[in-house]
């Protein structure tokens, strides 16, 4: 079986199971052990759909999610960085360095939607 097959078959679980979540899907465990959706896999292992009514679902989002924004910081601000202080409630509080970068005209110019390319 090629890893295209692999992959359909997870992508036919996903799209066979996601009315039963109540929450989108993040995760995969293959065997007991958390992988990303993207992970082949062989022969017909112990699979969980794991979604963000989980611990691990959120972590993996939120991980996710702080990606796209440090990249895009990278793309637009190649000489700024992204720290993360501290979660709040269920966010983060993230600051971008140095903050003289970050002006309203700057992210006008620069326009973050067009920074999350794949």
């Amino acid at each position: 079986m090629t890893t295209a097959n692999i992959n359909a078959k997870l992508v036919d679980l996903i799209n066979l199971e996601k009315d039963r979540h109540t929450a989108p899907i993040t995760a995969v465990k293959i065997n007991n052990n958390l992988k990303d959706l993207q992970t082949p896999f062989d022969g017909d292992p112990k699979l969980e759909l794991i979604d963000m009514n989980s611990s691990d679902g959120v972590k993996i989002y939120r991980r996710s999610v702080l990606f796209l924004l440090m990249t895009s910081v990278k793309k637009l601000f190649p000489d700024a960085g992204v720290i993360v202080e501290h979660s709040v409630n269920n966010g983060m509080y993230c600051k971008i360095l140095p903050v003289k970068l970050v002006t309203p005209e700057n992210i006008k110019k620069n326009n973050f939607a067009n920074a999350i390319t794949y």
